[in-house]
């Protein structure tokens, strides 16, 4: 018996295609296919640089003294943009982006930040008073500085700084 194919679609034996019709995706299992994806896509993830928002609670003085080691990277940023002679780190966090909203306590201070470095929406609460509320992008080498309330202990003025930090991963 002759049989004359004509239509495009591949040869079919018993209504399965034949193996040249077959492709590795095709005939797997209903659970490979998202497996490979999502494989695919962690893949790609690993490679985009992770963010972390570096939130640092600073005190900047008149008096005469050092400026804290841990304050390295910012402070000839804040002693050539505020009046200060001194900076002492009093409590920092640190939060993945994008923030998910979650309140970070720095002493008597809370922090809460939601959304990307691009558009962080952050606010800050002492002893649970709303002191400030404000939106910001904060970028890789640019410090975003908030507050100036009068420090209650050690003198001189309280302040926020938030840094962006990119790490990549290990391969």
């Amino acid at each position: 018996m002759n049989t004359v194919l004509s239509s495009s679609a591949p040869p079919r034996l018993c209504g399965r295609p034949t193996a040249q019709a077959m492709s590795p995706l095709r005939h797997s299992p209903r659970w490979r296919r998202p497996l490979l994806l999502a494989c695919l896509l962690l893949g790609i993830l690993q490679a985009v640089q992770a963010e972390t928002l570096h939130i640092r609670m600073i005190r900047g003085s008149h008096e005469e003294g050092t400026t804290a080691p841990a304050l390295a990277d910012i402070a000839a940023m804040m002693q050539n943009t505020l009046a200060f002679k001194t900076y002492a780190l009093d409590a920092e966090t640190r939060i993945p982006l994008p923030a998910d909203g979650t309140p970070r306590s720095l002493r008597v201070y809370a922090v809460t930040c939601t959304g990307s470095a691009e558009r962080l929406k952050i606010g800050i609460t002492r002893l649970g008073k709303r002191i400030l509320s404000t939106v910001a992008t904060v970028r890789p080498g640019h410090p975003v500085v908030l507050g100036g309330f009068r420090a209650r202990k050690g003198g001189g003025m309280r302040m926020f700084v938030l840094t962006v930090e990119s790490s990549s991963p290990t391969p």
